[in-house]
């Protein structure tokens, strides 16, 4: 039966065949508003359904034994079913601010079947590569959570596959701060710890964990062939080299990290040693966010800063420019730890098969990183957008990113160039030289708006077939009958062109078109005008001068 009394309440309360039984009750308060009750209680609960709209299954109280007040209620016992779990909870408290819990400990046993156990790894964001196997066993789990949001998980687990987990986890708001897990079964013993302090970081690594444990260990087949073993431990000051030490050895195989501590982590691959304060990596294949990256080199830790000498190849990466920042959200605090505080030195090479930057790409894309304190320069020295060469340079500082690129092409096809720029195939055909210079300079999100430079265009032997602005010229010379039947339609047959000789000036993003020149077989054509590379907006004026006639000058806005 259920009882209307309780309607206001946030769940649904069904009694079976047994009830709530009340040793002692003192109330006050509104009979039909249970949020302004005040109240004292000790009581039994057998046989009690309660309804949560987020859970998989009705939760139902067996028993239970408690005490509650407005400011607390405290579990003595009580053993529970939900779907197919099976648990009991002792010594637990919940710590009430106007009927809502804002801080719990207790003490859990029992057991997680696969739809219990489902449910829980969503709701701490473990995902697919975590999931362990069913049913889990529970032993002596202490959970707890205080009102400053600091969330703690400390006991032992055993899985389906019979491996048991000795986990201990420390989380503050959605940063992890301590870890530990001991890995124990036939086949393996391993500890893992890493500890995230305000002014430094530990990881620890003792022992082996092979294939068949991580079998036994997890839900989904195709995380289960990773390993890991050896003796590895590393404390790091980010910003006070001299104090970090790092030694040992490391092998990993086909890792996934499950923790949102910064970006989605996996590794496939991690060959470390350190000794005498060197990391040597032989190699390290991560993949972050879904795009590898093949990393070999040293890394020296010295008395002031960490001196980096590496090898990096990558498939394809990706970076898009950031937004303007928004004026409802916060500058972050300059207390805020970034990059920018370790002090870097050395060198990465970086070899790129691809690099996407918003809707351009390059491929391939290759250069060196010369790494200063708070001075990043990236030198290009191969690099192909839709086969133009762009050479050139990229620096970074705390304050400003700066772009120098030199693009540059000799004798290619322009059709090939215009359809990978535009995305549309037929555009304009021939061969086309280009030669020029782009710089910019600025807050990342501010790069777009601050190109300056020269470009030259020389096209010949070719057809122009859709470009928006030339036929519209074309079309008003049609209409003045001066020419009837002399110009071609660009759709059907292409306007025939001996030679196209271009130069452009930029600045601040606006392309001033100095000089336009279009050798064609049917007429002569010229322009000079502007175009603003944020907004679009054209200002142009197009002189044509058709064979056999007199010239028509157009103007286009």
């Amino acid at each position: 039966a259920s009882y209307g009394i309780f309607d206001p309440l946030p769940y649904e309360l069904v009694f079976g065949k047994g009830g709530l039984k009340l040793a002692r009750l003192k109330m006050e308060g509104p009979l039909l508003s249970p949020r302004e009750w005040s109240y004292d209680t000790q009581a039994t609960i057998s046989h009690l359904g309660v309804v949560f709209p987020d859970l998989p299954a009705p939760v139902v109280i067996e028993s239970a034994r408690f005490n509650a007040s407005a400011d607390a209620i405290e579990i003595v016992n009580a053993h529970i079913l939900m779907a197919d779990a099976d648990l009991t909870i002792k010594d637990a408290r919940f710590e009430l601010e106007d009927y809502d819990p804002v801080a719990a400990v207790m003490t859990i046993n029992g057991s997680l079947g696969p739809v219990s156990e489902k449910w829980t790894s969503d709701r701490i964001e473990l995902g697919n590569p975590w999931r362990l196997r069913s049913p889990v066993a529970l032993s002596d789990v202490v959970l707890a959570w205080d009102p400053k949001g600091i969330k703690t998980f400390n006991g032992q687990l055993t899985t389906g596959g019979g491996t048991n987990l000795s986990l201990f986890v420390k989380v503050a708001g959605e940063q992890l701060q301590h870890q530990k897990l001991i890995v124990d079964d036939q086949d393996s013993h391993a500890e893992l710890e890493a500890l995230l302090a305000p002014d430094h970081l530990e990881i620890m690594f003792n022992g082996r964990i092979s294939t068949a444990t991580i079998e036994r260990m997890m839900q989904v087949s195709r995380y289960s062939s990773g390993r890991m073993e050896g003796q590895f431990s590393a404390r790091i000051y980010p910003n006070q080299p001299g104090q970090s030490t790092v030694s040992g050895q490391l092998q990993a195989y086909n890792i996934h990290q499950p923790l949102k501590i910064a970006q989605t982590l996996h590794i496939e691959e991690l060959s470390l040693t350190a000794r005498e304060n060197q990391v040597l990596l032989t190699p390290a294949v991560l993949v972050v966010d879904g795009q590898t990256h093949r990393v070999t080199g040293t890394i020296d830790i010295e008395d002031d800063g960490y001196i980096l000498d590496l090898a990096h190849k990558a498939t394809n990466f990706e970076l898009s420019l950031p937004d303007a920042p928004s004026p409802d959200i916060p500058a972050p605090e300059s207390e805020t730890f970034t990059v920018w505080d370790l002090p870097l030195r050395g060198r990465i090479i970086s070899n790129l098969d691809s690099f996407t930057l918003d809707e351009l790409k390059w491929s391939p894309f290759n250069g060196t990183v010369h790494l200063e304190t708070k001075d990043w320069r990236f030198l290009i020295d191969d690099a192909v957008l839709c086969g133009i060469a762009t050479t050139g340079n990229i620096r970074v500082t705390p304050d400003k990113t700066s772009i120098t690129l030199v693009p540059e092409v000799q004798d290619k096809d322009l059709n090939a160039t215009m359809t990978c720029l535009f995305e549309k195939p037929d555009l304009i055909d021939g061969q086309f030289d280009l030669a020029g210079r782009l710089e910019t300079q600025g807050a990342p999100d501010q790069l777009p708006q601050s190109v300056r430079g020269q470009m030259e265009l020389n096209a010949r032997d070719g057809r122009i077939y859709r470009f928006t602005m030339l036929s519209k010229a074309l079309a008003v010379v049609n209409v003045t009958e001066l020419v009837r039947g002399k110009i071609p339609d660009l759709m059907d047959e292409g306007f025939a062109y001996e030679s196209i000789d271009i130069q452009v000036d930029i600045e601040e993003s606006l392309l001033t078109i100095k000089q336009a020149v279009i050798d064609g077989a049917s007429a002569n054509i010229a322009g000079q005008g502007t175009v603003n590379l944020i907004t679009g907006e054209t200002d142009m004026t197009i002189l044509v001068a058709p064979l056999k006639t007199v010239d028509a000058i157009v103007r286009y806005t």
